[in-house]
């Protein structure tokens, strides 16, 4: 039975651990430029890679203590819930955010040619 659990949950995280990597690199790589430090499009983008990857750890983690069967106290869990519902709540309004700004973005390309 436990063997079960653990190996369930493993399957489980493998692809979240490799999303995870693939995040932590291309924000490496966001940081590492600081030409794209200075666009407003890349650091929304990514504050969206933070804030995914932030929901995406806490929503494993979470999930690993459901299907083991940790027990935690109220308040961290309260705390990770209440942590989640705001990155679930975040990742639309930067997306919406991010489309603002393009369009803005293209308006301005608009007025400078004309």
């Amino acid at each position: 039975m436990l063997y079960q659990v653990s190996l369930k949950a493993f399957i489980s995280v493998l692809p979240c651990l490799l999303f995870l990597y693939v995040n932590i690199v291309m924000l490496f790589a966001l940081l590492r430029k600081p030409l794209l430090l200075e666009s407003s499009r890349y650091i929304l983008f990514g504050h969206l890679l933070i804030t995914d990857s932030l929901q995406l750890f806490i929503i494993m983690l979470m999930y690993i203590f459901a299907v083991t069967r940790i027990r935690m106290v109220s308040h961290a869990c309260v705390f990770l819930t209440l942590l989640t519902a705001i990155t679930v709540k975040m990742s639309p309004v930067n997306l919406a955010v991010m489309s603002l700004e393009r369009e803005g973005g293209a308006d301005l390309l608009d007025k400078r040619s004309a």
